[in-house]
């Protein structure tokens, strides 16, 4: 596959969903907004924790299928159809089942509130189907037409803004928080449609089928990456927790402002990363060509980081002035120690996927997993005696020792330890794959 052909697919397809998040990110910021200033700060409590609480559940609804899919179709598109009908039953089995947990937990931790309960099963639904809608453009990463993803979350980010909008201000008096969480669930219902349409319009109507050996596969091959997924969360937001029970409230608010800030220049590798492992699987099977395309894509994310790391170093007070205000200016200086995490951070998010190229998913989720337990336990010694400095440094020292665990794979990869393509993944499993 020509060199040029590639950076060209890559540069567009980043681009597009690049600019697509940035405008997205804009209107949501807005809803946010009008939200508040809309419910009020009670119900916008009540609103953040539904929606923080259904976002936990959102693992069950998929079991890490829809990066599964993209792995395993990118090396073959011959699999689309086989995938697609099994997936879509799985899908929605998963889906059902998630659908009650979430409701029993969400009773439990709703206490005596009814008003938070609805929020939390309404709010429910909406994930299901955002769930879906994931995984329906996930074809579009297959096929490398990832320029159609991005029009379609503008389209969401529109459609969002409007429904809002509108619930907003048609002046409901009674429960505003309900009327917002059904507001919420018509942009998810709309979204939802118009995906499902042009998923069936891009491919064909998917036939519900439930070949058993494919669901036991779905489950052992899609799990780590719903772990790693899991891990992630975890990972970047236990010091919070653990410097909130341990240091108190203000110390946690205060490293809190600081990590969102790293989460939002995440966006960059992230966006990369999501781009580039169908590219990694089309050139399976030559390694030389995998490794010479991450390498550099690599060295620019470390340019990046490390351009990004001297900008906010020099500008940190104005940064965090201008974003959170004056009572927030200690973050600054936590802000010029927590940077020094990006360029692992952004060299792992890149590396990992050549990892689940080869089928390695397992080991990935590995890795996150001790490397959490390692937080904690670092947490435990350094939170209580140097407080948001000791979380900043045992976060900075478990993300070079993930990073680490990822290049070691990656050691064997290059010198042929490791199989340069998936072959034992259900793709090439042609005995399973026989109708």
């Amino acid at each position: 596959m020509d060199a040029k052909e590639i950076n060209f697919r890559i540069t567009k397809n980043f681009s597009f969903l690049i600019l697509a998040q940035v405008f997205y990110k804009i209107l949501t910021f807005l809803v946010m907004i009008l939200l508040a200033r809309f419910l009020g700060v009670g119900d916008f409590g009540r609103l953040s924790f539904g929606i923080s609480f259904v976002w936990v559940f959102l693992f069950l609804s998929d079991l890490g299928c829809s990066e599964l899919f993209v792995r395993d179709v990118s090396l073959n598109t011959g699999f689309l159809k086989k995938y697609t009908d099994n997936m879509t039953a799985f899908k929605i089995v998963l889906s059902f089942t998630a659908y009650i947990v979430l409701v029993i937990f969400g009773r439990f931790f709703s206490g005596n509130d009814p008003i938070k309960f609805w929020i939390v099963a309404v709010l429910g639904l909406s994930i299901i189907l955002d769930s879906f809608v994931y995984y329906f453009r996930a074809v579009f990463r297959i096929k490398g037409t990832l320029h159609y993803e991005a029009l379609l979350l503008i389209f969401e980010g529109f459609i969002k803004f409007i429904i809002l909008f509108f619930a907003i201000t048609y002046k409901f008096q009674n429960e505003k928080v309900l009327i917002v969480v059904l507001a919420l669930l018509a942009v998810s219902a709309v979204n939802f449609l118009v995906n499902l349409f042009i998923f069936i319009r891009y491919n064909s109507f998917p036939e519900l089928k439930f070949d058993n050996k494919f669901w036991v596969y779905l489950v052992k091959a899609g799990l780590p990456f719903s772990l790693v997924y899991i891990l992630s969360l975890v990972n970047f937001r236990v010091d919070v927790l653990m410097l909130s029970l341990l240091r108190g409230d203000v110390e946690a608010g205060i490293f809190s402002a600081d990590f969102r800030l790293i989460e939002q220049l995440f966006l960059f590798p992230a966006i990369l990363s999501y781009v580039i492992l169908p590219e990694f699987l089309r050139l399976s099977g030559h390694k030389d060509k995998v490794l010479k395309l991450a390498k550099r894509i690599i060295v620019y994310l470390f340019l990046l980081s490390m351009a990004i790391i001297i900008l906010f170093s020099f500008f940190s007070n104005s940064i965090i002035s201008l974003v959170y205000g004056q009572n927030f200016l200690q973050a600054s200086v936590y802000l010029r120690v927590l940077l020094l995490i990006l360029p692992f951070l952004f060299t792992k998010s890149i590396i990992e996927k050549i990892l689940y190229s080869c089928g390695m998913q397992l080991q990935v989720s590995i890795i996150y997993a001790t490397g959490v337990f390692l937080n904690v336990v670092l947490n435990l010694i350094a939170i209580p005696r140097f407080g948001i400095l000791g979380a900043s440094a045992t976060t900075i020292i478990c993300e070079i020792l993930m990073t680490s665990g990822i290049l070691f794979y990656l050691k064997g990869y290059s010198s042929g330890r490791l199989d340069s393509n998936i072959a034992l993944t259900y793709a090439v499993n042609t005995e399973l794959l026989d109708d």
